[in-house]
């Protein structure tokens, strides 16, 4: 996800800092490089296994289409995997690059799912939304108090399971150019533009980023209009997040679906927000867990017949809002090689 992906780019140029001198670097100094990230924020995550559960909710679909009816249903259970691998590609105090994989999946489980005949239900039930894809990260700072960050990303969303549909119709791209700016090592912002899929489709629209530490303890991070978190933390080993989330996204669907083969392209847009809290813990060294629970509310999860969200509607579809729980297991950077890069 675009807003998930830079708060990464945050996170991993704490890396870059442990790798330098202790020194201000603010002044311009010809000796040392910007470091976009602020103090008090954990290691990065390398490696991260993710699965979220939504207890029952409800669906009603309507359209205006003829070849459609009205329906509603309930939804017994909405399940989500989200597996990422990041790797350094280039650690240099001049430049950063991050290479990094993910694989995501969601599954809807409707009620009483031998009853249901609506289209789009009957494409859901037995089928995963899916996203596999790449990115890459740059972190270019300067000897002054300015820094550069690039995000990329191609993904490919949709129904793999179906031969009919052409791997281009489920790439989608995402790109975030930003420029910051370090006030000091509590204080760091950012603005840009980003085209992404945060809002359900593929639009640009401008990005501010902004992270401040109120104190040894308390913190915000932010990417707005993606997120905007508040950090708390008693010590290294312990983090709370009390956060609000916009996400999205846009998934090829099969034209074999019944009821869909007329259909040319038909896509799911989805985007929702999320205000939940998150508690972080250590369990080793380099192995973290965490636990998640908030409340979802869907904007919007149409199906229509182009990639582009609101052009030819076949059938909107709005989901009740639901709690949802979250738990994940991930692994970040021994504390050895940390030292291990102070040393040098």
């Amino acid at each position: 996800m675009l807003n998930k992906s830079i708060l990464v780019i945050i996170f991993l140029t704490a890396f870059h800092r442990q790798t330098l001198a202790q020194d201000d670097n603010l002044s311009g100094s010809k000796d040392f490089y910007c470091s976009p990230g602020v103090i008090g924020l954990p290691r990065s995550k390398g490696v991260v296994f993710k699965y979220e559960i939504i207890p029952p909710y409800t669906v009603k679909s309507t359209s205006k289409n003829l070849l459609y009816n009205n329906a509603d249903a309930g939804i017994s259970r909405n399940g989500r995997l989200d597996i990422k691998i990041r790797v350094p590609i280039i650690n240099k105090p001049g430049i950063i690059i991050i290479g990094g994989l993910h694989y995501y999946q969601e599954q809807l489980h409707f009620t009483n799912p031998s009853e249901i005949n609506y289209p789009i239900y009957v494409g859901l039930e037995d089928r995963s939304l899916k996203s596999v894809g790449g990115q890459f990260y740059v972190v270019k700072p300067t000897k002054k108090n300015t820094y550069f960050l690039l995000r990329t990303s191609l993904d490919f969303n949709g129904d793999f399971t179906q031969s009919d549909i052409a791997k281009k119709d489920m790439l989608k791209i995402s790109v975030a150019p930003m420029f910051g700016w370090k006030r000091n090592d509590n204080l760091s912002y950012a603005v840009g533009v980003a085209f992404g899929y945060v809002f359900g489709r593929g639009i640009v629209y401008p990005v501010f980023s902004y992270n401040k530490n109120f104190s040894s303890k308390w913190g915000i991070e932010s990417l707005l209009p993606a997120f905007i978190k508040l950090r708390y933390s008693n010590n290294e080993k312990q983090y709370w997040y009390f956060a609000t989330v916009l996400s999205g996204a846009s998934y090829r669907l099969s034209n074999k679906i019944p009821g869909l083969e007329s259909t040319v392209q038909p896509h799911i847009h989805h985007s929702e927000i999320k205000l939940g809290l998150t508690l972080e813990q250590e369990m080793h060294n380099w192995l973290w867990c965490s636990a998640e629970i908030g409340y979802r509310r869907n904007f919007q999860f149409n199906l229509t017949n182009s990639a582009g969200r609101n052009k030819d509607v076949l059938i909107k579809n709005k989901l009740s809002g639901a709690v949802y729980i979250g738990l994940s297991l991930f692994m970040v950077p021994p504390k050895k090689w940390l030292k291990v890069n102070n040393d040098k």
